[in-house]
């Protein structure tokens, strides 16, 4: 009896303890603490938000695999796991145990709360910051982010004045690291009565290193070629500080002051070297949830010897987003350069069609 009693009483121990690690693995294996992302057109993401970076979310879903959902899409989402942060590059990563985001609370528009150290605190969201999670699997962030765009338009009233217009415009982002390129090109001829108005494209490279978060220094080049004005071509390159006055998911602002050397060559072959300062700017803001983007960009400049009095170059832009990649454009671009022994005159009034790519 004593040894049947001992017998029972083993099977019972066992039984217990294989339901108990049946228990325990279940556990393991339900995703009670699975991130969340609530999208603003109601749907719901639950895996792990492996990676935050240039204001795309990617979470790991046991039914889509990764996913990379924009910034913009997204009304709220929480990770609940240790992450490693990092609000840009002159900072340093540190480790939050609960990073929490809500694009409906006005008080906390485009920051995350994070906690360290149970502490909680807000820190800007932005396309400089980036968040992973610490594990075996955390994603290495890029190495570079890209995005090119492509803009045209084109014109044709053959029945009654017979006018035709051409208009192309294409430029190209990398930035790396502390480094930002910019590369642009821009194309116009107008033709009315069978005959040439303007013509005329435009080159143009900027690169910025940035020193601080905010300043960096700017190097850049820019050649015009025009068939119709007295100025033929008009070489600048210059050199020289700049100010990110802002930069966040729905606007930027950028300054920056250059000094430069410009070659000009007119319509007879002869030419004019000039020292010469300029101011450039660009601006961008989003509107109705980015759904409307308002820019501008452009320098004005004279040279130091008076030979050229106003050497301005001006762009201001509509877009009207169709999808993530096609818009429709409209915009006024004014170019006026003014010097001794003749000037040159470009304005264009466009609509037409835009694609970008990132």
């Amino acid at each position: 009896m004593p040894k049947l009693m001992r017998l029972f009483s083993h099977q019972r121990f066992t039984s217990q303890l294989i339901l108990l690690l049946s228990l325990l693995i279940s556990l393991l294996a339900t995703p009670l603490f699975a991130d969340q992302i609530r999208l603003k057109n109601g749907d719901q993401l639950s895996g792990k938000i492996l990676l935050i970076e240039a204001h795309k979310v990617e979470i790991e879903t046991p039914y889509a695999g990764r996913v990379k959902v924009d910034a913009k899409h997204i009304a709220q989402f929480e990770i609940k796991a240790p992450v490693a942060v990092k609000e840009n590059q002159f900072t340093k990563s540190f480790t939050s145990t609960e990073v929490r985001y809500d694009a409906e609370d006005e008080a906390l528009k485009d920051r995350l709360i994070i906690k360290n150290h149970g502490i909680p605190q807000s820190i800007p969201f932005d396309k400089n910051l980036i968040i992973a999670k610490v594990n075996r699997t955390t994603l290495q962030p890029k190495t570079f982010r890209q995005e090119l765009a492509l803009n045209a338009s084109a014109i044709f009233d053959n029945d009654n004045s017979r006018l035709s217009r051409y208009r192309l415009k294409g430029e190209y982002t990398l930035e790396y690291g502390l480094w930002r390129h910019i590369t642009s090109a821009h194309f116009y001829r107008k033709r009315d009565q069978n005959k040439t108005k303007d013509y005329y494209y435009h080159l143009n490279y900027a690169a910025d290193r940035f020193i601080t978060p905010r300043f960096f220094w700017q190097g850049s080049i820019a050649f015009q070629h025009d068939w119709i004005e007295d100025i033929r071509n008009n070489l600048l390159i210059g050199t020289g500080p700049g100010f990110q006055v802002w930069n966040n998911a729905r606007s930027q602002l950028s300054l920056a002051t250059l000094l430069n050397y410009q070659s000009i060559e007119y319509r007879d072959r002869t030419h004019s070297n000039n020292p010469q300062l300029s101011l450039k700017w660009n601006f961008q803001h989003d509107l109705y949830n980015q759904t409307i983007s308002f820019a501008t960009k452009g320098s004005v400049g004279r040279s130091f010897n008076r030979d050229v009095t106003l050497d301005l170059n001006l762009n201001a832009s509509l877009a009207y987003r169709l999808t993530d990649n096609l818009s429709i454009n409209t915009g006024y671009q004014y170019e006026k350069l003014k010097a001794k022994r003749g000037s040159s005159t470009n304005r264009t009034l466009y609509l037409g069609l835009g694609l970008k790519w990132k």
